[in-house]
């Protein structure tokens, strides 16, 4: 293994267990950490310089982790970490977690070049009252929703899931799908409208309107 650390099967599984026993006073979030546009350090300088980087995020957020917490390497530059026991979710945001974030986009040198990671934070709080169909997949993707759209934030790239981040992913996906089936149908059609200058009533140019039908 690359880091030594465990696999999203693994993941699973302890989190199967979780979700069995489904205990209201049993309060777990996971953080889910991604490595914004990882793959161009891939393209720039080679998977060996790639695997160097992992390793080194794997060792920062260990410094950072708990003896009764669990850390999972997803692959690609991500990982979770298990919180045990958490009921202050705000607080494991604007605390440990902002603290997490300063720490892990610290610039830090590997075979001489300086790297400052871009790192997006997913905070998913395991909550069987708001969640009752959880499962351990749809935890792990709630979490890497929180972490996508944390990507869009200025700043602290640090979110956490509720509900109204799915919504607004979900109608995207969903707008997203109807550009490329009408785009697939023909459905666009351009229409070009003339600009005239009325002084000396002739046309300056034209504009250009996209129309979906």
């Amino acid at each position: 293994k690359l880091t030594s650390l465990s696999n999203t099967n693994s993941l699973i599984n302890v989190l199967s267990k979780h979700t069995t026993l489904k205990s209201e006073n049993d309060n777990k979030s996971i953080i889910y950490f991604d490595i914004i546009k990882f793959k161009k350090y891939n393209v720039l300088f080679g998977d060996e310089f790639g695997n160097e980087i992992i390793c080194k995020l794997a060792n920062l957020i260990k410094e950072f982790k708990n003896d009764d917490e669990q850390l999972f390497a997803l692959g690609a530059g991500k990982f979770v970490l298990l919180i045990n026991e958490y009921i202050d979710y705000e607080n494991l945001k604007e605390g440990r977690c902002k603290n997490l974030y300063d720490f892990l986009t610290k610039p830090f040198t590997i075979s001489l070049n300086e790297i400052k990671l871009d790192v997006a934070i997913g905070i998913f709080n395991i909550d069987y009252n708001m969640y009752p169909t959880l499962t351990p997949q749809i935890i792990i993707k709630n979490a890497s929703i929180a972490a996508n759209k944390a990507k869009d934030y200025e700043g602290r790239k640090i979110c956490i899931y509720d509900n109204g981040i799915y919504q607004i992913i979900k109608r995207d996906e969903i707008i997203a799908q109807d550009i490329e089936n009408g785009i697939k149908n023909n459905e666009f059609v351009v229409y070009f409208q003339p600009q005239f200058d009325l002084k000396k009533n002739v046309v300056t140019g034209f504009e250009s309107l996209l129309r979906w039908n």
